[in-house]
C-alpha cells in the first residue's frame, strides 16, 4: 500500500484535524462518553500545540465542559478514568472549574486507590499522578525507572505479550515523565517491532511504540527520536491523514468490524482512537519536553 502526503503544511493538517474533530462531536451521544472525552483531549491537545491564550478549540473545549456537567452519574462512571482525570485536570487550568460528577467520582476512586496495597501498582501510577494534580491526593514517588529488558525475548514474543510489556513501560515512565534507565539495545529491538508493526499497518501500536520511544533514555546514546528510523515512522504515519482530517485509510478495517455492533460510533472509535494517539506524539514531538500527562492545557507561553 502506498499512501502519498494528502496535506501541504503542518497548519492545514492540525486545522484539518480539528474540522473533523468539531463535525464528529455533533454524532457523538452523551452515551458515548468515551468518544466525548477522548474528542475533548484531541482537541486540548490541538490548543496545546498551538500554544495560543485564545483560539478555536478553546470555545469548542467549552462546549464539551457544558455537556459535561449535564450528564447523569451513570454515565460519568461508565467513562474512561484517565481520560476522566485528563478532562478534570484541562478544565481546570482552562476554565478554572470542575465537573462535580467527574470530581467527586476520581475521589471514590483514588480513596478506594489509597485504602489499598494497589496504590503501589504501576497501573495505578498515572491515575494517582493526574488526581494529585487535582489535589485529590499526594503527588505519588517517582522513582527513576530501571526496566530490565529481556531483549531476546522481546523480539521473539508473541504481540499480546509485547503489549503488555509496552504497557509497563507506559504506566512506570507515566507515559514519560519518570526518569527512566535501560539497557543498550533496547532502542533497537523497539525499533524492529515498530517497522514490523508499521508492515501490518497496525498504526496505534506503532504510534504507541514512537511515544515510547520519544520518552525512553539510553545512557551514552543518541536520543530515539533524532534517529533516521523514528523520523521515517513518524513522516509515514503523518501521511496518512485522510483528506477528511482524521488519520489513517482505514476501510479495510472498518469492513472488518463485527456486522452486529457495525455502526457509526464504532467507526468513529476507530478513526478517533488513531487521531488521538497521532496528535499526542505530534504534541510530545513539536513541543520540547512536552508530556500530556503532565502538561496539558498549561498556561499558554507569553509571546
Amino acid at each position: 500500500m502506498i499512501c502519498l502526503p494528502t496535506i501541504d503544511s503542518t497548519e492545514e493538517a492540525l486545522n484539518l484535524h480539528l474540522q473533523w474533530l468539531d463535525g464528529s462531536l455533533e454524532t457523538i451521544t452523551d452515551d458515548d462518553i468515551n468518544l466525548l472525552l477522548q474528542t475533548y483531549v484531541a482537541i486540548a491537545i490541538l490548543h496545546d500545540i498551538k500554544n495560543k491564550a485564545s483560539s478555536p478549540e478553546i470555545q469548542i473545549l467549552e462546549r464539551i465542559v457544558s455537556r459535561l456537567h449535564k450528564l447523569p452519574d451513570r454515565v460519568i462512571h461508565s467513562g474512561s478514568v484517565r481520560l476522566l482525570a485528563l478532562v478534570s485536570v484541562s478544565s481546570l487550568r482552562l476554565f478554572e472549574t470542575r465537573v462535580p460528577a467527574i470530581y467527586s467520582y476520581l475521589q471514590f476512586l483514588v480513596d478506594g486507590l489509597l485504602d489499598t496495597s494497589l496504590k503501589t501498582s504501576p497501573s495505578a501510577k498515572p491515575l494517582l499522578f493526574l488526581t494529585s494534580i487535582l489535589g485529590l491526593n499526594p503527588k505519588p514517588t517517582l522513582d527513576i525507572v530501571s526496566y530490565d529488558l529481556d531483549l531476546l525475548t522481546l523480539l521473539t514474543a508473541k504481540h499480546s505479550s509485547v503489549k503488555d510489556t509496552i504497557t509497563d513501560l507506559e504506566n512506570l515512565t507515566v507515559y514519560g515523565i519518570v526518569p527512566n534507565f535501560l539497557l543498550h539495545g533496547s532502542i533497537d529491538v523497539l525499533e524492529a517491532i515498530l517497522i514490523e508493526r508499521l508492515q501490518t499497518y497496525d498504526l496505534e501500536f506503532a504510534l504507541r511504540l514512537l511515544r515510547l520511544l520519544n520518552a525512553l533514555s539510553v545512557p551514552n546514546y543518541p536520543h530515539a527520536s533524532t534517529r533516521y528510523s523514528f523520523q521515517t515512522a513518524f513522516n509515514f504515519i503523518k501521511n496518512n491523514q485522510h483528506p477528511d482530517g482524521y488519520l489513517g485509510f482505514l476501510e479495510p478495517e472498518i469492513k472488518l468490524l463485527d456486522t452486529e455492533s457495525q455502526s457509526h460510533s464504532s467507526e468513529l472509535q476507530l478513526k478517533l482512537q488513531l487521531t488521538f494517539s497521532y496528535l499526542w506524539l505530534a504534541a510530545e514531538t513539536a513541543k520540547s519536553g512536552y508530556r500530556l500527562f503532565r502538561d496539558i492545557s498549561s498556561p499558554a507561553s507569553p509571546p
